[in-house]
């Protein structure tokens, strides 16, 4: 507000309007001991000028008036243009205090509509204006009621303000536009608590140069299980660790065959499915499920696993192709499963098979073999 006529008066003595002022390129050119004293101009472009050796922040509607030495800032403008602004409040009660409103009364509040700014300025190596940080807030929902709103925080970066961070009602969001932001969060003594890598798009625990999407420097305590959902996939082993192979551990591998129609042959075995597994240690499981039609004799086991490549444990579990087989009777679809633990030097073709031998020259059956690393 624009200080009354007699206290500037009473300062300078008579005043003498000279026109407007364009206060970013300080036109008409105002010196410090030019002029004569009561000579005022209106400010008509905002800018900063150093006058009496002070930096002055201009607004459209101030006034700059000349005393008879240096030229002085006389505030007259809708905005307030301070060398420095203090809040004081001496009340002792629970009231926030001293309060600094930002208040856009609309009449017609929309979603996205800014309430208000807090910009931080200053100037760049060339003497340009530049801002170098901004908070602002706007409208999530102007709904009575049910109001909600956000609040943005944006920095500088190559010249320009990139918003970094929102708080809404409802999460907190870093880096919703897709800079090259890393994010950081220190401990009592771990430097890189937490650290997000942008560039690569990874999550450090421990470090700030993550190699995989998440990489974690030290133990890792779960209450629960480690699920792999994807077949394949599973713990990774390398050739520097106690691993026998650089396999990875907990991979999942599968195979299945629905109903279907097997011809037997005598002294012929008949393949369901198979899998074919590498070097490492597997917990391999699998089960049939079959229709006879008539009392007779079936075994399947685990074939194709010579025993140059291969160590058997659960070997009661595992059939062999001279074993006598197992009678079950003439109900339909029986569901037959066993395990076994094996452990291969070489790539092994593992299969689900059913023997020769049966009354019946055909059997309708379908398969499962799955197998899992354990080491």
């Amino acid at each position: 507000m624009l200080k009354a006529i007699s206290t500037i008066t009473n300062a300078l003595g008579a005043l003498n309007y000279k026109g407007t002022w364009n206060a970013s390129s300080n036109t008409p050119t105002l010196a410090d001991g030019t002029g004569a004293k009561g000579d005022y101009y209106v400010v008509s472009t905002a800018g900063t000028q150093t006058f009496g050796g002070v930096q002055l922040f201009f607004g459209t509607g101030d006034w700059i008036a000349y005393n008879g030495a240096v030229w002085q800032r006389v505030e007259g403008g809708s905005d307030g243009n301070f060398a420095n602004v203090t809040l004081t409040s001496t009340d002792a009660g629970a009231a926030a205090a001293p309060l600094l409103d930002l208040y856009r009364d609309s009449a017609s509040p929309a979603a996205s509509d800014t309430l208000g700014e807090i910009e931080f300025n200053g100037e760049d190596s060339a003497g340009n204006k530049q801002a170098y940080g901004l908070i602002h807030a706007s409208i999530l929902s102007p709904t009575s009621t049910a109001e909600q709103g956000q609040l943005h925080f944006e920095t500088a970066t190559a010249g320009a303000l990139t918003e970094k961070m929102i708080i809404g009602t409802n999460n907190l969001v870093v880096n919703e536009i897709g800079a090259i932001f890393n994010v950081r969060i220190e401990g009592d003594a771990d430097a890189n608590l937490l650290y997000t890598d942008a560039t690569n798009d990874r999550i450090g625990v421990g470090t700030a140069s993550p190699a995989q999407k998440l990489d974690v420097v030290g133990n890792i305590k779960s209450s629960g299980n480690l699920i792999f959902g994807t077949s394949g996939k599973g713990t990774s082993g390398t050739t520097t660790n106690d691993n026998a192979d650089a396999g990875i551990v907990g991979e999942y591998v599968a195979s299945t065959v629905g109903n279907t129609t097997v011809t037997l042959t005598t002294g012929v075995v008949a393949d369901l499915t198979s899998i074919s597994l590498t070097a490492g240690d597997w917990d391999v499981q699998g089960s049939v499920l079959f229709d006879v039609g008539a009392t007779t004799n079936m075994t399947f086991w685990y074939s194709g696993v010579s025993t140059t490549s291969v160590t058997l444990s659960n070997t009661s579990n595992m059939a062999s192709p001279t074993s006598a087989g197992t009678v079950f009777g003439a109900t339909s679809f029986n569901l037959l499963s066993q395990t076994a633990r094996i452990s291969l030097s070489a790539t092994t073709t593992v299969y689900l098979v059913t023997a020769s031998g049966f009354t019946v020259s055909t059997l309708k059956a379908g398969g499962t073999i799955r197998a899992r690393r354990i080491r």
